[in-house]
């Protein structure tokens, strides 16, 4: 197992992508240049254990994953999956829709 920078970048793409953010907000959220992020993602830019560690908790992804692409056992990704979920009927809930 080694890191790759450039799958990497595409792993933070992707996870991007399917919570619904923009390079823009999420680069918003991390206080951060979109341009930056867009190398990041692009695997021209190494990133930091900092970095990594804010995507990974934002997202609810484990650092194994973003830097090795490590997938976690199907239990575990249900279990969020759940958690995610419950968490969105919820803010409904406290919305009242």
């Amino acid at each position: 197992m080694f890191y790759d920078q450039e799958k990497c970048g595409a792993r933070i793409r992707q996870i991007r992508k399917q919570n619904g953010y923009t390079q823009e907000r999420l680069a918003e959220e991390l206080n951060m240049d979109r341009s930056v992020l867009s190398r990041v993602e692009a695997g021209k830019y190494v990133c930091g254990v900092d970095f990594l560690a804010r995507i990974a908790i934002l997202f609810g992804v484990s650092l194994d994953f973003l830097v090795f692409g490590k997938v976690q056992n199907q239990e575990t990704v249900h279990l969020k999956e759940s958690i995610t979920d419950l968490i969105r009927q919820l803010e409904q809930f406290k919305a009242g829709i």
